[in-house]
């Protein structure tokens, strides 16, 4: 994103991850445009209100019971005309035999929605799309169809 000119917030609960990221936004020459913040997302840390156009989390495993209020925390970050993007772990296809999770770690991208409880200023889609994927990853992994969960929010005022 911070190469297709946005100022860009990183935020990881992992020091190695964010070390990792720094050195790739400095190896892609946009290390200017990006601020990188420690957080794991939980108790009183909140990102800025009506802050971010755009406000995205990626595959998260979160507990459920502290998944919605994660979720709310991030859309109270979306600017007027913004849009919340998560994607995650669809929990019929991600928890369960043969794999190391449990499904109290992922929700469904109605579930999602629901959990947020937003008013009507918001337009929202929620989905759950499949997509082949290698597990465990790596060379000795299987290709298995796997569903994710998908939600769009965009915040009309």
């Amino acid at each position: 994103m911070a190469g297709q000119g946005w100022q860009v917030t990183g935020s990881d609960v992992s020091p190695v991850a964010l070390e990792r990221a720094r050195q790739a936004g400095e190896a892609a020459g946009v290390a200017d445009a990006v601020t990188w913040e420690q957080a794991d997302g939980r108790g009183d840390w909140a990102p800025p209100a009506g802050a971010y156009d755009l406000v995205t989390a990626s595959f998260l495993q979160f507990p459920r019971s502290e998944l919605a209020d994660f979720h709310r925390k991030l859309a109270a970050a979306v600017a007027p005309g913004g849009t919340l993007l998560i994607t995650a772990h669809h929990a019929d296809s991600h928890a369960g035999e043969g794999t190391p999770f449990t499904a109290d770690l992922f929700a469904t991208a109605q579930e999602m929605a629901d959990g947020l409880a937003l008013d009507a200023g918001w337009e929202v889609s929620a989905t759950d799309p499949t997509r082949e994927a290698v597990f465990p990853p790596g060379p000795e992994g299987t290709l298995m169809s796997v569903r994710d969960a998908v939600l769009r929010a965009v915040r009309r005022r």
